[in-house]
């Protein structure tokens, strides 16, 4: 018989600087949650981050925008001490980027193999 387990994570950082200038790349809000399921045999998890505006400079007001990511993972035990792992990320397919000038990649899939010894 199968067990499961179904937990949820919500999480929020506020951050306020006092700074003369401006303080870069850091965000004033940052949300997080999460939903996974879990069993014997395999796990599905669905998680969201939030970060709001960061500064570019610390003398300017240029900002770049907040950024919604979202990532969903799964993996399932093929025999006793394999499993195979399959990551999907930016499942929005968000235009988003932490440092100007750097943009993050778009949609990505990414699979693995993990053995235990």
């Amino acid at each position: 018989m199968y067990s499961y387990i179904l937990s949820f994570n919500i999480g929020y950082v506020y951050s306020k600087y006092t700074a003369d200038d401006y303080i870069t790349y850091r965000p004033s809000h940052k949300f997080t949650s999460s939903v996974s399921l879990n069993s014997d045999k395999w796990s599905l998890a669905w998680g969201n981050d939030y970060s709001s505006s960061v500064y570019v400079e610390t003398n300017g007001s240029e900002k770049l925008d907040g950024a919604l990511i979202g990532s969903m993972v799964l993996q399932v035990q093929v025999v006793e001490s394999v499993l195979l792992n399959l990551k999907m990320e930016n499942l929005y397919n968000d235009h988003y980027r932490y440092r100007d000038g750097y943009p993050e990649p778009g949609f990505t899939i990414l699979g693995g193999l993990r053995i235990l010894l």
